[in-house]
Parts: structure tokens; sequence; C-alpha cells
């Protein structure tokens, strides 16, 4: 029944969110399928994280290991854009992009600590508070570029909900 509960909150959420971004631009199919699929390989990344926490109990080696098996995939990625062409990069958004590394390696760092003191069944709930933080964040730093809207909050509080009914004992 918890599953169920769960389940029915998280597809409310998407349901809210999708109509709210409609209202802005119209989604395409691929906009969800790479939410879904990004959800996914963090799901399994927190797995495979603990496997690896299990052999060599260090969060920092763990995640400089992450982070450079990251940047090695982003590498082959960017090598085969080529022939799609590059968008040329201002200096203001380089900058924005180092911040971002910086927060999503310290994030990792944390990550790994976390899950080298507890479970993956508690730590991952945890982390899906993450739409909360962005929301707010996105609502405090965003306001010219995105609006947040009290249906965009509810739509991340269902999620979260729904992730934590889930996945909670």
């Amino acid at each position: 029944m918890q599953i169920l509960l769960g389940t029915v909150l998280i597809i409310l959420g998407v349901m809210n969110l999708s109509q709210e971004k409609r209202q802005q631009r119209p989604w395409r199919p691929q906009d969800l399928l790479y939410a879904v699929l990004a959800t996914a390989f963090y799901g399994l990344s927190s797995v495979i994280r603990k496997w690896g926490i299990r052999e060599i109990p260090d969060p920092v080696l763990g995640a400089a290991v992450n982070s450079l098996a990251a940047a090695i995939l982003v590498g082959i990625f960017t090598s085969v854009r080529r022939g799609e062409g590059r968008p040329a990069m201002g200096r203001s958004a380089g900058w924005y992009y180092v911040a971002s590394g910086i927060s999503a390696a310290t994030a990792i760092l944390f990550v790994f600590m976390a899950l080298s003191y507890g479970d993956v069944v508690v730590v991952s709930p945890l982390m899906s508070t993450r739409p909360l933080f962005a929301i707010l964040l996105s609502f405090l730093f965003l306001r010219d570029v995105e609006r947040v809207t009290w249906r965009i909050f509810l739509g991340g509080v269902l999620v979260v909900l729904g992730s934590a009914a889930i996945t909670g004992r």
C-alpha cells in the first residue's frame, strides 16, 4: 500500500509540474524521458557507490574516482558532439559552470560520506529532497529566468513525499 501511495504521489507531482511547464512552453516527450533516465542513473549510482564504499571505505577517494569517471565520460560525449558544432562560451558562463562543478563535486563528496555511514535506503530518500532545494534556490536566484509558482512548489512536495513513501521503512 505504501508503494502504491508513493507512486500516486509522484505521478500527481509530475503531472502538476508538467502542467505548469505547458503554460510556459510545450513539453517534448524527450524532456520527460531525460528526467526519468537521470533519476534512474542517479539511483543506480547510489547502489554502485555503496558497493565501492564496502570495498574501500574512503569517501574522498570514492568521490575522486567518481568525478574522474564522470569527467572522462563527458569528455567522450563532447568529442562525439564535435560534428554538431559547439556553442561559444563566454567568460561569465564558464565561471557559472565552474561554480556548478564545485557544487556538484561537493555534493558527491557528501553523498559518499553519507553512504559510508548510512544505508542506501536511508540516504537516497534524503537525497530525494533535492527538488525542494532546487525550487527554493530557483525562487531566490533565478527570478528573472524562471517563475516558481505554488503549483511548481506543490509538484515538488508531492514528488518528494512520494519518494519518501516508497523508500520509507
